[in-house]
């Protein structure tokens, strides 16, 4: 599904009237620090868009409180990957997996640099009270 929604042609070999990477909108960063804002972020065909300078996205995402899944494609070199985590927080939790394996991705930056996806990542790497019992 991912690869065939990066196809140019369409399943009865027609051009696709809209290509994935036309930006039907343009949405603001809204980012306290800026330098982990896209050039371009904003929706084609379903899929959010974000265009950095060397490196442009389409991604897939649904969360609930129980789960949350992305599924997500490097539009120039066909890469990506696919993530579903249990539990509210699931943003959270792949942001920080995804970063320990690719720590150069521009999109994973940009996630980690939202205000509740840092909250998250701070609690999870403080150091946990002692739970008063003694060995």
């Amino acid at each position: 599904f991912l690869t065939a929604s990066l196809a140019q042609d369409s399943e009865d070999g027609a051009p696709r009237s809209t290509p994935l990477v036309e930006l039907g909108d343009n949405q603001p960063c809204g980012l306290t620090d800026q330098r982990h804002c896209p050039q371009s972020n904003g929706h084609s065909l379903g899929w959010s868009v974000t265009v950095f300078d060397d490196q442009h996205f389409a991604y897939h995402s649904g969360s609930d409180w129980d789960g949350n899944a992305m599924a997500v494609l490097e539009l120039d070199t066909g890469d990506g990957w696919v993530v579903a985590v249990n539990g509210g927080r699931g943003l959270g939790v792949w942001v920080s997996l995804l970063d320990s394996l690719d720590a150069d991705n521009q999109l994973i930056d940009f996630f980690a640099a939202i205000p509740a996806v840092q909250d998250y990542l701070a609690e999870i790497e403080a150091p946990h009270p002692s739970s008063g019992t003694s060995q």
